[in-house]
């Protein structure tokens, strides 16, 4: 047997999930704190993801459910349109597996056996050891965790029902041992940094009749320190055994901010400057970094309200942050508005902001995001710049764009990102031959060590206080305006 159907986790979906399963990691559920990982944004719980592939399994009368495996490749989000595809394997293994055009995002490998699933309570339930997170890195090898664990079981049926998980051999015990393992990586073991990977589940032969709540006993069973990869087991009772389980996740690296690498100077003295997308990363550093040589920064973000109350405390005066959204050309005119009335000019335009960047093959499943993507990269440039191109002209002042290197060789996967920084340097070209008395500048920077750099890739990743270095330096050098200055060269800053 094989075929294919769509499936689209929605927002509520997510929302219905957390209840249920009582994971309140806030990498799903925290657009603020999400915005601050490499995502961008939150993600689908993996189990969720998985519970929606196997919506589509069809019914097994007389069967009920032996053991699952999940595997999770890439990182499922919630609006987006996937294909579930559903084969037989041999000894009587169901995979179903969901994919985003070419690509696969995570599998379910399951096995039944004759029997029915346990019944379970319509209501009740909703107990957790814990409703927060365990904080900080993963915690030492051994650490154990044991306590009781039941899910809301009224919201589990009401997401069943959402789901379409309407099948006799996969009951609501079953998805509770799921949502259970949800809980335990997201919230016990690792705890807030996990990104779950893994699953092996294995059903008691013999369970109980009837389950109401879990005791529950995990151990953290190693950590390989190569990968960033904690293994954990776990075994349910009910009180009579019910299963037991191996679960693996990586942790999520939490960079230490880096502002800079030099000792305040006041080179930018009386300069004003706007940086969009200040909150985070490459953005952040700047805006900091441009404080700390003298210039007065205002900086933009949409939705990190932390990041931004970071990045003000580590400026000082010389920093305004500002919340608001940097496609929006009612919003930048008033920005710029507002700097011309407190500060008299506007000498400096960082266009930094980009939207979250994930990757899409592509494939006729995802023009329409690429294009959407496209669209809205092109307007976090274009809106604020057509918006200060007056003041900056005015001011002899400087467009300073954030590129990329990979914009000559580009990952398979970043077409989307690649064509939005093409027409974004396209867009300077043409702005630098009408404004002539405006400076462009273009910074083609290489991955930077910033949150969005996944782990695998730090040991190559620039600092960005680096490239803000070499911004500096740029900036105070005699620079006539005319064809834009093109910077790929990026290093330690010179005495």
């Amino acid at each position: 047997m094989a075929n294919s159907s769509r499936v689209h986790i929605s927002k509520e979906l997510m929302d219905a999930f957390r209840q249920a399963s009582l994971d309140n990691n806030p990498l799903h559920s925290n657009a603020g704190y999400a915005a601050r990982t490499h995502f961008g944004a939150p993600v689908v719980f993996g189990v969720l993801s998985a519970l929606a592939a196997l919506s589509k399994v069809p019914p097994a009368p007389g069967q009920t459910l032996e053991s699952v495996e999940l595997d999770f490749r890439e990182a499922v989000f919630p609006g987006e349109l996937h294909e579930v595809r559903l084969k037989t394997r041999r000894g009587g293994r169901l995979v179903a597996s969901i994919h985003d055009g070419p690509r696969l995002l995570g599998k379910a490998t399951l096995r039944f056996r004759p029997g029915k699933p346990p019944a379970t309570p319509a209501s009740g339930g909703g107990l957790a050891p814990r409703s927060a997170s365990r904080p900080g890195a993963f915690p030492e090898e051994g650490t154990r965790v044991r306590g009781v664990y039941a899910p809301d079981w009224e919201q589990l049926h009401a997401l069943m029902r959402q789901l379409g998980v309407d099948n006799p051999a996969i009951g609501p015990a079953h998805i509770a041992a799921l949502a259970f393992s949800s809980y335990l990586v997201g919230m016990e073991l690792p705890g807030e940094r996990a990104l779950y990977w893994r699953l092996s589940l294995k059903l008691a032969a013999d369970p109980p009749e009837h389950v109401e709540e879990f005791d529950f006993q995990a151990v953290l069973e190693s950590v390989d320190s190569r990968f960033s990869l904690a293994t954990v087991s776990f075994e349910l009772s009910a009180p009579g055994a019910f299963a037991s389980g191996q679960v693996q996740a990586f942790e999520r690296q939490q960079l230490e901010t880096r502002w800079e690498s030099t000792l305040p100077t006041e080179e930018l003295a009386g300069q004003v400057a706007l940086v969009v997308g200040a909150s985070r990363g490459l953005g952040a550093a700047m805006a900091v970094g441009l404080a700390r040589r003298g210039a007065t920064c205002v900086g933009s973000y949409r939705r990190d309200v932390d990041g931004a109350r970071e990045v003000s405390e580590a400026g000082g005066s010389r920093i305004e942050m500002t919340q608001g959204d940097g496609a929006d050309s009612a919003w930048c005119a008033q920005v710029v508005e507002d700097i011309g009335t407190a500060h008299g000019k506007l000498d400096l335009l960082i266009c930094n902001a980009s939207p979250p960047l994930r990757p899409l093959a592509v494939a006729p499943q995802t023009t329409s995001r690429i294009q959407e993507y496209i669209q809205q990269a092109v307007a976090l440039v274009a809106e604020p710049l057509a918006a200060s191109l007056p003041a900056l002209d005015r001011a002899g002042g400087t467009v300073v764009l954030v590129s990329t290197s990979a914009i000559h060789s580009p990952p398979a996967l970043w077409p989307h990102y690649a064509a939005a920084k093409g027409a974004v340097e396209g867009l300077i070209r043409a702005a630098a031959a009408g404004w002539p008395k405006v400076r462009f500048i273009v910074l083609r920077p290489p991955r930077l060590e910033t949150g969005f750099t996944f782990n695998a890739g730090l040991a190559q990743a620039l600092p960005p206080a680096l490239v803000m270095d070499r911004l500096a330096q740029v900036l105070v050098a005699p620079v006539e305006a005319g064809e834009p200055l093109f910077v790929e060269e990026f290093g330690a800053a010179e005495p």
